[in-house]
């Protein structure tokens, strides 16, 4: 008996808590995000770096807006946000921007959770929504919601979002735990054995 107890305790301890992977969505892959709030896109974040890629444009005749729904999972917090971008515009274009809103729930406007309006004459990557963060496990929508740009020309802005996120903090974390449980009963054992 207590071979089978250290022996469950050495194995717990050595492999790891199970998480899902980070996920990687990308437009150019697996399609255009819905522009609809609340998303139709729902991603499923992992522990680690979750990123989406995508393009936005805003242009005399059309823009292109990006929505999508992710969830955080149990044990999981967001810790943060940052969003890299590129910028092509079109000769003369002397202004170019980009709204995103920040949501608990997946309900569209109004973004409890935040709003930035991005310059993308600006610097690259930047840190967003430090405000509301960390958040802990559940269903979040992230959209973008307005462009500007200077009138009669437009832009095209390819973006690439990483969403962090981590184990949550607890007292004691799951293989030591265990570990001391596997040694508890192992004591129980021997004991029962006198």
């Amino acid at each position: 008996m207590t071979r089978v107890v250290l022996a469950l305790a050495v194995w717990l301890f050595l492999c790891p808590t199970a998480w899902a992977a980070p996920l990687t969505y990308d437009e150019a892959v697996s399609g255009d995000l819905s522009s609809a709030t609340p998303s139709p896109t729902l991603l499923a974040f992992g522990i680690g770096v979750n990123s989406v890629l995508g393009s936005l444009y805003s242009g005399v005749q059309a823009s292109d807006f990006d929505a999508f729904a992710f969830t955080i999972p149990a044990g999981g917090t967001l810790t943060a946000i940052s969003y890299a971008f590129t910028l092509d515009p079109k000769e003369g274009e002397t202004v170019a921007g980009a709204s995103w809103g920040f949501d608990a729930g997946n309900t569209g406007l109004p973004a409890e959770l935040g709003v930035v309006a991005i310059d993308l004459f600006g610097p690259s990557p930047l840190a967003l929504f430090g405000g509301p963060l960390p958040q802990g496990p559940g269903l979040y929508g992230f959209y973008n919601f307005a462009h500007e740009s200077t009138p009669g020309l437009g832009w095209t802005s390819p973006y690439r979002i990483d969403f962090v996120v981590r184990e949550q903090a607890t007292g004691v974390s799951a293989p030591p735990a265990l570990l001391l449980l596997a040694a508890g009963l192992a004591g129980l054992a021997r004991a029962r054995r006198r």
